[in-house]
């Protein structure tokens, strides 16, 4: 995954900064002496940016599993954890240092505004809008050869970050180079986990025993279900459909009559019931009227409202 932060950051500088264009221009190798000698080797300016650390971003992490109802069973999936990638960004200049034939340093500033312009234009980072229709890629890379992982939501950017910076002396020192100026770069992405979703039959009946004190003849059990309203062949959520459950039989539950609107998952659930006979209705725009009726609990544990 993070091989594809690289393609799409390489790829975003070359489509709109003219001077990068060329297929080498744009580097991640280490900015090191083997970097500065195969620059001027190659008499390109160019762009680096080097990925120098991963770190987990801890306010993005989430303990909140996601579930999707499939084929009657519960599918739970544990959320992916968010990993801030590090760059440092430089411009490189072939010209020596020769006053006044030569002034590389005027070069890299130059790129690397154009550089800092170009990304801080590009906050969050949208892939599709890196690859959108009419941008010329040099590389020829497409939408398509990056991951759907990458592509759900926009990256989130950060640029010339403003905290501390002084820790980059030591950088500099390992790269055996004198410090140059740079961006910090942070882009986060999504860490796609390998492991296989759980799945579980779902719940769609719940029974509470409440007792005054410790007096079994005060037992009173209170149900609580759940179900879906569905659409079609292939148990298409309906949302915004108007659920009715109504009391039937015996006496007591006939006082029952309440009514909700399903969310985007169709789901509905109605709690604080009696054992007894009802009748589920649910109402939708476009789909039609159905009802039915049922005991509770239901020994199948089906509540599900499904039409045509």
């Amino acid at each position: 995954m993070i091989d594809h932060v690289d393609d799409i950051l390489r790829d975003l500088i070359q489509s709109r900064v003219g001077a990068l264009a060329g297929l080498t221009q744009v580097g991640c190798e280490p900015p090191n002496e083997e970097w500065r000698v195969a620059v001027v080797a190659a008499n390109e300016q160019r762009v680096n940016a080097y990925l120098y650390d991963l770190r987990e971003n801890l306010p993005l992490r989430s303990n909140e599993r996601r579930r999707e109802s499939v084929g009657g069973w519960l599918r739970e999936r544990q959320p992916s954890p968010r990993l801030d990638c590090h760059y440092i960004v430089t411009a490189w200049s072939p010209v020596k240092a020769d006053p006044p034939i030569g002034e590389p340093t005027h070069d890299e500033h130059l790129l690397l505004y154009s550089v800092c312009e170009l990304l801080m234009r590009h906050r969050p980072l949208s892939v599709a809008e890196v690859y959108g229709q009419g941008i010329v890629v040099p590389s020829g890379g497409t939408l398509g050869s990056i991951p759907l992982p990458l592509q759900e939501q926009p990256l989130p950017l950060e640029v010339a970050m403003a905290d501390g910076v002084r820790e980059f002396g030591e950088f500099w020192t390992t790269m055996k180079l004198a410090w140059r100026p740079a961006l910090r770069l942070t882009v986060t992405i999504p860490l796609i986990l390998l492991e296989e979703d759980r799945e579980m039959p779902i719940v769609t009946t719940i029974r509470a025993e409440h007792l005054q004190g410790a007096l079994a003849a005060t037992a009173e059990a209170l149900l609580t279900i759940g179900g879906r309203v569905t659409r079609g062949a292939s148990s298409t959520s309906v949302q915004g459909a108007w659920v009715q459950l109504l009391g039937l039989d015996p006496l007591e539950v006939q006082a029952i009559n309440r009514r909700l609107v399903t969310g985007a998952d169709g789901r509905f659930i109605f709690g604080g019931l009696h054992p007894g006979r009802y009748r589920l209705r649910a109402v939708a725009t476009g789909a039609g009227d159905k009802a039915f009726e049922v005991d509770v609990p239901s020994e199948t544990g089906e509540y599900d409202i499904r039409f045509q």
